[in-house]
């Protein structure tokens, strides 16, 4: 028994019971039936869930006595209180445009003319929201019932309160007495007390004066138990109107949040407390939003009606201000007032220059300029569903300038009389490594329509010679750019201001732009700054390349002839005297290239050579410059099954082996449209299709070049090549296998024979498979040749193998579709296949 709760709570009914008189009148029923033994568990959990009026019903019925002065009684229906306030949930609602309505009811807006008219004229800006509504639909928060809070000593005892009142001295017992309907207290020992009306405070006093009388030498303590429930009403614009059951202790804000708060139509400025249909009291909710006051939440009674009117006028206040939203306004007339409703302005506001969108008396849409820095604009006065918008500041910065690029520090600073760039780059240690000293740019607007034009200047000047002329003076937003001089994207950092400069231009005043390509580093476009010249153009196209030809160079000119045509000129020139070659609009100078100059270029030669690895070449080496370098062939070569390979023809044979893949996937698609739309069976095609395509996919382009090595060493000049960048010369050691792929049971290698011929091979390995082509049955020589084998009764043509050979034996393609491509595909195959696995077993690939 030590481990029941002390206390039993039956929610919903008639109040909590001691678990010692719940034993006590449990145990004196059992004591007077013929169960006479120890209550099992279950009949004490049965006999808990008994409200506290059953369980003294049951004892009187028994003939048990329960002592009533410590039991405490609450007559009151316990308060449904929510413990959270959660968002409104749509219900009832019709079709699916009153769904959706319904669904943005938290986002709120107001139906009026002039919304609409703010949403045609603001698109850009965020709707207006009407301020406060967010309080009753916002997200979950606690709102714990008011029962537990303090009773204030005002509050006025009726039925149905429990008054709790502890004896001390000479007696010392707790008794807690519940208010009857006709408002007396029943006090053991001292009679029935009329209370009702009494305030807290007044009861304290008055129990304190009777005890103290009638009972001669005790104390007490008094204090409230379970407070009366009370039925009010919430009507008008209310989210769930209707009749609420609430403690005692709650007020408007209260009753509020019970039904759901105040919907899109209510106002918030006008909620009345009307009692025995008279108005009582008028609850301002912007005096708590904004300023946290609640002395207009009046404390309800019984009976009291809370009734939401429909809002009053409205007006809009959006742009640069703390708390942009719609408001409902009360005493508030002018601009001034409606500022101060939503927070004044930002540090960004621009007041000057303010309006307020307006419908007039005739039905149209208007605008009123304000200066809100005015006592005349801010007495201006508002009109229902006026919205006042306050402009921001211009973006822009104003006397600064601006620093950019290869620097440490990018930023603004304050513009200062006679600043030069110098004030803003005063040592190299502001620039980062590499940062090119021979040319950087000034981006100006000019005034007053602010055109912009660039002009260059030498930032190595300006740190050596701060002050003078070579340290341009700076303007009003001018932005220095400082270009990286060994890589970056030059052209990507000028190219919004080169665009800026094609739109400025104009029939008398042509782009302002130049360009260089060629041999220098960063080709490109570039501004044409006063007095250019084509050494300034070099200089800022990042200067030469290693390979560039610096002796002379072409400018191609253009012109327009009487407005009639265009005409190009070429002009050579002399670079020595660049300096003094002034550029005109839209130049474009060529730089052009050291002539025989060449890149580094390398080939390699592997295998059976004495010294294997990569040699540069120069243009004209051959091959048999090449195995001369390497020192010739070693015992084992075998120069007959020589692999060359290039990297051109590489991406070529790449090319092939897409076009081929591509012309499989048409191939496919069409076999299974046929077969869907006939009964033609195509599964055969369609997976020998399928077995072509995967072996594509899966083999990669080699980039062989058929060579005779033999006819190279002993001195043929047509047969020796010319060397190419990262070609690759394989020299494989002498083989004395035959390999048979293909069409045939068992693939596989054979030691060479002399007396033994194509079919002998493929005798040996098993024989032809039911499917291969014995019309097309080929040789790939070591060489990388192909030669096909012919077979007439009993004359036999390239039927010969020799060491190294490879035997194929390919897929009768004919038997399954006539598509000649499906054949060379597999040939293709099979060659690749061959080459790869030369490479493969001398590590070359």
């Amino acid at each position: 028994m030590k481990g029941l709760n002390l206390y039993t709570t039956k929610k919903h009914g008639v109040g909590v019971i001691r678990t010692s008189v719940s034993l006590f009148v449990f145990l004196c029923l059992l004591g007077e039936g013929v169960y006479a033994m120890s209550p099992t568990s279950n009949q004490i959990e049965q006999f808990k869930k008994l409200s506290p009026t059953q369980q003294i019903r049951l004892a009187k019925e028994f003939g048990v006595e329960v002592p009533l002065d410590n039991v405490e009684i609450d007559s009151v229906v316990e308060v449904d209180n929510p413990e959270l306030v959660l968002p409104r949930r749509i219900e009832n609602v019709g079709n699916k445009d009153q769904k959706e309505h319904a669904e943005n009811r938290i986002i709120y807006k107001i139906e009026t003319p002039v919304e609409r008219f703010s949403e045609v004229t603001n698109k850009q800006e965020a709707a207006l929201k009407p301020y406060g509504y967010e309080l009753f639909a916002g997200s979950p928060s606690t709102f714990a019932p008011v029962t537990d809070v303090p009773v204030p000593p005002s509050y006025v005892i009726g039925p149905g309160d429990v008054v709790v009142v502890q004896l001390y001295g000479k007696e010392n017992v707790t008794r807690k007495i519940v208010v009857t309907r006709e408002g007396v207290l029943q006090f053991p020992g001292i009679g029935p007390l009329s209370v009702v009306g009494l305030s807290y405070q007044e009861l304290k006093q008055y129990l304190n004066n009777i005890i103290e009388k009638k009972m001669i030498g005790v104390s007490a303590s008094i204090t409230m138990g379970s407070l009366r429930s009370i039925r009010i009403f919430v009507l008008g614009e209310a989210h769930r109107p209707g009749s609420y059951t609430v403690s005692s202790l709650s007020t408007i804000i209260n009753a509020l949040f019970f039904s759901g708060g105040v919907t899109d139509l209510g106002s918030l400025r006008h909620i009345q407390l009307k009692r025995k249909g008279e108005l009582v009291g008028e609850l301002d909710l912007y005096d708590l939003l904004l300023k946290g006051d609640t002395s207009g939440d009046q404390r309800l009674l019984p009976g009291d009606v809370i009734f939401i009117p429909t809002s009053g006028k409205m007006v809009g206040v959006g742009g640069e201000v703390k708390r942009p939203a719609i408001y409902e306004i009360k005493e508030e007339l002018n601009a001034g007032e409606i500022l101060a409703l939503a927070g004044g302005l930002l540090p960004t506001a621009y007041p000057k220059y303010s309006r307020i969108e307006r419908i007039n008396t005739q039905g149209e849409r208007t605008l009123v300029d304000v200066d809100l820095t005015s006592n005349s604009g801010l007495t201006t006065t508002m009109m229902d569903s006026d919205i006042l918008r306050v402009h921001s500041i211009l973006d822009g910065l104003e006397r600064v300038v601006e620093l950019k690029g290869h620097v440490k520090r990018e930023g603004g600073f304050a513009l200062r009389e006679n600043m030069r760039v110098s004030d803003v780059v005063d040592t190299y240690q502001d620039l980062l490594p590499s940062a090119d000293l021979n040319y950087s740019v000034i981006i100006r607007e000019g005034v007053p329509i602010r055109e912009i034009s660039l002009h260059s200047f030498n930032l190595n000047s300006v740190i050596e010679s701060p002050g003078t002329d070579n340290d341009p003076l700076l303007q009003n937003r001018d932005q220095i750019i400082v270009f990286d001089g060994v890589e970056g994207d030059r052209q990507f950092i000028l190219k919004p201001y080169l665009e800026k400069l094609s739109l400025q231009t104009r029939p008398d005043k042509p782009a302002k732009i130049v360009s260089i390509s060629g041999n220098v580093r960063f080709p490109g476009s570039y501004p044409l700054t006063k007095e250019m010249s084509v050494a300034q153009l070099i200089l800022a196209s990042g200067g030469y390349q290693e390979s560039a030809y610096k002796l002379r160079a072409e400018i191609t000119r253009s012109k327009v002839v009487d407005g009639k045509y265009q005409e190009y000129e070429r002009v050579e020139i002399d670079l020595s005297k660049s300096k003094m070659i002034r550029l005109q609009s839209k130049d474009q100078l060529y730089i052009k290239k050291i002539p025989n100059w060449a890149d580094k270029t390398t080939v390699s030669i592997e295998g059976e050579v004495r010294f294997p690895g990569t040699y540069p070449i120069f243009k004209g080496d051959t091959i048999s410059d090449l195995l001369d370098r390497a020192g010739g062939f070693t015992p084992y070569a075998n120069p007959n099954a020589a692999i060359f390979l290039r990297e051109s023809l590489k991406k070529r044979e790449a090319e092939q082996l897409d076009r081929y893949k591509a012309r499989l996937e048409r191939d496919l698609a069409d076999m299974k449209l046929e077969k869907t739309n006939s009964s033609k069976n195509v599964d055969d095609e369609a997976a020998v299709a399928e077995s072509l395509l995967s072996q594509l996919v899966e083999t990669e382009a080699i980039g062989r070049l058929v060579i005779d090595l033999l006819r190279i060493v002993n001195g043929t000049d047509k047969d020796n090549i010319e060397l190419k960048d990262k070609d690759v010369l394989v020299i494989p050691p002498h083989s004395l296998e035959v390999s048979v792929l293909g069409e045939i049971q068992f693939p596989v290698s054979h030691l060479h024979r002399e007396n033994k011929d194509v079919y002998d091979y493929i005798r040996n390995s098993g024989g032809y498979t039911s499917k291969s082509d014995v019309k097309r049955i080929f040789i790939v020589k070591p060489n990388g040749s192909v030669k096909s084998v012919k077979k007439f009764f009993f004359i036999k043509t390239n039927s010969q193998v020799e060491p190294g050979d490879t035997v194929v034996v390919p897929y009768d393609t004919d038997s399954v579709s006539p598509m000649v491509h499906w054949s060379n595909i597999s040939t293709i195959l099979f060659q690749l296949a061959s080459v790869a696995a030369s490479l493969k077993t001398l590590g070359a690939l």
